[in-house]
């Protein structure tokens, strides 16, 4: 589903010759501010190209969800609508919510969307108590990895043990990481309190024409401003060095005169991010056509020589595409670790070498490598 958050002033244009130009494309939500009338939505004259609006809206088969005459702001204008393609989705004017502006909210109810899948999320094991335990759960699983991997089958139910092993084990051990998103540097807690109370008064008076609302947001501006000064200054007196200074304005430096060049293909020379994203594609994507198809892509191909793989892979050559120390370097060590690596190095070496020896690759393992690209 594509959602086209909209909003436009009284006299611009550019946003609403961008909407207009733009290819809805299926299953499709288009709302917000408008700033027009027309009587689809209005009883009365079109005004601010409400006709061109209107126009859009029936060469693309999208359906107005407002209801005639009902008005999303406090002088009776209704300015902010929602269209659609999607059949059986609604729209409600909830003028009793406070959203701190001169409109009213536009609730939009749509059908059954599926949920985008959620990715898993990262597992952390940084302490030494978590490594210690990871060691202990991983020697305790690792008794259950099966030994032989001498058909697909196998190398797959081996592959899957593995995996399952140290992700059971790291998110026994470890926690899971979360992005939280933080505030302002500058924000404190009278910043939240006056924020708190300005949002408790506005759901009173949901309008806003009212002094006690106009005192509360007096008051939250005055506050924010005086954390930002506050702030400032305790970061300027704290200045002791040049590198300070830079660590605290580095986003203030100049990103330079230099700007992308233009393209040229052939003759003609683009300028614009657009001109030129469409010209690289006309010219690396839609150069070929069905002419250049291969007539038969099943015809047998006889390569002149094989390539000289070995079928063997030692452990130094196992440590080195891992990124890890050379084998010949733990032949003394006695940490607890050291019958665990012995294990798991067992068992991913044979699901490392089955690739080669039997030609096919795990499932699990294959599914991993295609995350990474």
């Amino acid at each position: 589903m594509t959602v086209v958050n909209f909003y436009r002033q009284n006299d611009e244009k550019d946003a609403l010759n961008t909407l207009l130009r733009w290819p809805v494309p299926e299953r499709c939500l288009v709302a917000g501010d408008f700033n027009a009338r027309h009587r689809s939505w209005q009883t009365g004259q079109a005004t601010n190209r409400g006709q061109e609006i209107a126009g859009w809206a029936s060469d693309n088969d999208l359906d107005l969800l407002n209801t005639l005459d009902v008005p999303t702001n406090p002088h009776g204008n209704t300015i902010d609508l929602a269209f659609t393609n999607m059949p059986l989705a609604k729209a409600t004017v909830e003028d009793h919510l406070a959203t701190s502006s001169d409109h009213f909210t536009l609730s939009l109810t749509l059908p059954y969307v599926r949920p985008a899948p959620l990715q898993p999320g990262k597992v952390r094991v940084t302490t030494e108590d978590e490594l210690k335990r990871f060691v202990e759960i991983v020697e305790f699983g690792a008794t259950e990895v099966p030994q032989a991997d001498l058909t697909p089958a196998e190398l797959d139910e081996l592959a899957f043990a593995l995996v399952n092993l140290l992700t059971s084990a790291a998110k026994a051990a470890g926690w899971p990481t979360r992005k939280s998103a933080r505030s302002a540097h500058w924000w404190t807690e009278e910043c939240a309190g006056a924020a708190a109370a300005f949002r408790a008064i506005r759901k009173i008076y949901p309008h806003g024409f009212n002094q006690d609302v106009q005192m509360a947001k007096r008051g939250l501006h005055r506050m924010v401003r005086r954390a930002k000064r506050q702030y400032w200054r305790n970061l300027i007196d704290s200045f002791s060095s040049s590198g300070a200074v830079y660590k605290a304005v580095r986003w203030l430096k100049s990103p330079g005169p230099f700007q992308p060049p233009p393209l040229q293909v052939n003759d003609i020379v683009y300028e614009t991010q657009m001109d030129k994203a469409n010209a690289l594609r006309r010219a690396t994507l839609e150069r070929r056509t069905s002419d250049d198809d291969i007539v038969n892509p099943w015809t047998s191909v006889c390569p002149p020589r094989s390539i000289p793989f070995s079928p063997e892979i030692s452990l130094d050559e196992v440590h080195a595409s891992r990124g890890l120390p050379s084998a010949r370097t733990h032949q003394h060590e006695t940490r607890p670790a050291a019958g665990c690596r012995t294990k798991c190095r067992q068992g991913m070496y044979r699901a490392r070498a089955a690739p080669r020896l039997l030609g096919v690759v795990p499932r699990h393992i294959q599914a991993a490598m295609e995350s990474t690209h």
